[in-house]
């Protein structure tokens, strides 16, 4: 069902996007954030009164925590995947307003270790989440 729906929207955004309406009016950009542990590659549509702006995501995470008995290391991994429907105004030369909706798609993995009193245990998860 879930699936059935993504390709309905994505498809519908294709045919909008290409419509003979807006095709002379779209500009198209690549934009990147980064930071110690993501990285984020958007991809903004820009038309008349509003921006799609499909992006993808990886974020990666090492955590530690130790108690009197155990310590545990963590590691997570998150990919994304996702589009933002934006409307714009431009509220003074050279600055706009942007507001919208996001809404996408994210897988998590998960790997923990952990160790007490000598023994090692280890454990590997999976989180999809739509």
């Amino acid at each position: 069902m879930k699936k059935a729906l993504g390709m309905l929207i994505l498809t519908a955004l294709i045919l909008f996007m290409t419509s003979p309406a807006f095709s002379n009016e779209m500009t198209y950009g690549i934009g990147a954030s980064a930071r110690d542990n993501d990285a984020t590659l958007y991809f903004p549509i820009k038309m008349k009164r509003f921006i799609i702006e499909p992006m993808i995501s990886y974020t990666k995470m090492d955590q530690e925590y130790s108690s009197a008995s155990q310590e545990i290391e963590a590691e997570t991994t998150a990919y994304s995947i996702g589009v933002g429907i934006l409307m714009y105004n431009e509220v003074l030369k050279n600055t706009d307003l942007i507001y919208g909706v996001r809404f996408g798609y994210v897988k998590e993995e998960a790997d923990e270790e952990r160790s007490a009193t000598g023994s090692v245990t280890r454990s590997t998860s999976l989180d999809t989440q739509g």
